[in-house]
């Protein structure tokens, strides 16, 4: 990240920071370390599609251009079937899938303990 994206935060409290703008301060603050594997923790929580936009182009970046190898949790299929190289599925502490996003979503074993992710979106259409 180039100092410019800092900029927003030099005036103000963390404490007035909107939640995306802590998220990056965060991210901006172990990015100081070079690391070469970032560990986050639902990273698009409580983000608007807005933000989601933003962190998702700093995190592409950071792993095309800095080599980083990204590693998140998070409960947004969305994220897993989009953006994700592989895939861990885990449940009761143990790990119950490991390869491409493709291959886990359907997964018989998954599928029957998480649902069809063509039947969760279907059903979620038909309750508009």
């Amino acid at each position: 990240m180039k100092a410019v994206d800092l900029e927003e935060f030099r005036n103000y409290s963390p404490f007035n920071l909107s939640w995306g703008q802590k998220k990056r301060a965060a991210l901006a603050g172990v990015l100081v370390m070079k690391p070469n594997l970032l560990i986050l923790d639902e990273p698009f929580a409580n983000l608007d599609f807005k933000s989601i936009h933003n962190h998702l182009k700093i995190i592409e970046k950071l792993r095309k251009e800095n080599h980083i190898t990204i590693f998140f949790t998070t409960h947004n299929l969305f994220f897993v079937e989009n953006w994700a190289d592989k895939i861990l599925i885990l449940h009761d502490g143990k790990i119950i899938f490991d390869g491409t996003p493709h291959e886990g979503l359907n997964n018989v074993n998954v599928k029957r303990l998480l649902g069809s992710y063509d039947e969760i979106l279907s059903s979620l259409k038909k309750e508009k």
